[in-house]
């Protein structure tokens, strides 16, 4: 008799355990669950704080997001239904949205009407790999394949132009152009897991810089923080800037695995996984970052994409799209004294050529400050100099007439010195 109730007991356990792990543990630390927006399973999703656009693998579907906690339906446009495919990446440049995806290409959305959404361009670009992410520069579209970088001409979205392309070998490629010809940087995933830093002049000649070999993280995504590169792949990994583009490794995030995609709010950092977290990094420490909060549905499915507005966040999962709010740390201001000297990394980061960049730093004494700012060869562009009482403090740094690139800030306080990156685009 016991026997069988022994065994009913362990029965009824493992349906239970099975009911559960179908259904899933939510997971949220420092966030909340505001609802599914879209029950479709999307793979895309881009958006500007007016804006939502998700792709649902056969339709793109529009929202209202004025009223960031209740997003509102616009638009379902149906457009590949025949061939359903995975939104490698996405974004918005309003009132346009380029998506990429498998080997074909990338479709060109057009949300000037969010309530009537069009597609008006198919940029078909037929790689042998598949394609990996978008960057957009001025007027110029970079995507990245996994072995090849291409660059079309986008001052009409809706006509892009072709205009270079080059191939990632296994030993960078150089144009013969001498350094301070080049006027943009930039970043690219190979499929081997290495990372690459290409630059090019005006003729589009480029140069291609191997930054990062996969031993152990196999790199599926990158983020420059100041004058650090973060890369996730199976774990996320802090690494510094050296001379020759070279890449010091400083710090492994502990409890952080499968990163695909990051984007950047200020000082935080939302950083998405594969294995369905997203997290919320405090970055004002870019050597040493810390997890403010992460959220996962419960489920083994992946997050695909996603997209922020502050504290919102929408990402498209297999299971739809899942809206959410994070708990941002709100200062309190205190009449404590800083206990060192310290440098925050400059936002925003990149930044639009002719915007300002704020950069905010700590000063423990009163002291003379100067703010510099060079370009990738030393020379001196910009300097602010001041005396300053101990606190918390702000400046804005031009960058009307920079060509985008990449340049360096410092901060020269009481003997001391503090550098960090800034990316102009």
């Amino acid at each position: 008799m016991k026997t069988l109730i022994l065994t009913i007991l362990c029965a009824s356990l493992v349906l239970l355990s099975s009911s559960v792990h179908s259904q899933g543990f939510k997971d949220l630390k420092g966030c909340t669950e505001l609802g599914v927006i879209l029950n479709w399973s999307a793979s895309g999703i881009a958006g500007t704080d007016e804006v939502l656009v998700a792709s649902a693998f056969d339709a793109f579907v529009s929202f209202d997001v004025s009223d960031p906690e209740n997003p509102i339906p616009l638009d379902t446009l149906y457009w590949n239904e025949e061939d359903p495919t995975i939104a490698r990446d996405m974004l918005m440049r309003y009132p346009y949205v380029f998506q990429c995806s498998g080997t074909i290409g990338v479709t060109v959305l057009d949300i000037s009407d969010p309530t009537a959404l069009r597609i008006c361009d198919t940029i078909e670009i037929n790689s042998r790999h598949d394609l990996m992410n978008l960057d957009i520069r001025e007027d110029l579209l970079y995507v990245n394949s996994a072995d090849s970088v291409y660059v079309y001409d986008i001052s009409n979205p809706c006509e892009a132009v072709r205009l270079a392309g080059s191939y990632m070998s296994s030993w960078p490629t150089y144009s013969g152009k001498s350094p301070d010809t080049y006027f943009l940087d930039g970043f690219a995933l190979h499929d081997q897991g290495s990372v690459w830093m290409y630059k090019h002049d005006e003729t589009l000649a480029f140069e291609m810089h191997f930054l990062y070999w996969p031993e152990p993280l196999a790199a599926e995504s990158y983020q420059p923080v100041g004058d650090y590169l973060y890369i996730g792949g199976n774990g996320l990994e802090i690494y510094q800037w050296g001379e020759n583009y070279r890449l010091h490794k400083v710090y492994s995030v502990p409890d952080v695995i499968y990163i695909n995609r990051f984007e950047m709010d200020g000082e935080r950092l939302y950083a998405l996984s594969d294995a369905g977290i997203l997290y919320l990094l405090d970055i004002s420490n870019p050597e040493m970052p810390e997890v403010l909060g992460h959220y996962s549905d419960g489920t083994i499915s992946p997050f695909y994409h996603f997209t922020s507005n502050g504290p919102y966040v929408y990402i498209a999962t297999v299971g739809g799209v899942i809206h959410a709010k994070f708990d941002y740390p709100t200062t309190v201001p205190t009449e404590q004294t800083p206990s060192s000297f310290s440098l925050s990394p400059a936002y925003p980061n990149p930044v639009s050529a002719g915007d300002p960049a704020q950069v905010k730093y700590s000063l423990p004494t009163t002291g003379n400050v100067t703010l510099l700012l060079h370009d990738a060869l030393g020379r001196e562009l910009r300097r602010i100099s001041k005396r300053v009482e101990p606190g918390e403090h702000a400046e804005s740094l031009a960058t009307a007439g920079l060509t985008p690139g990449v340049y360096y800030y410092s901060i020269l306080a009481n003997g001391q010195k503090k550098t960090a990156m800034l990316v102009v685009r």
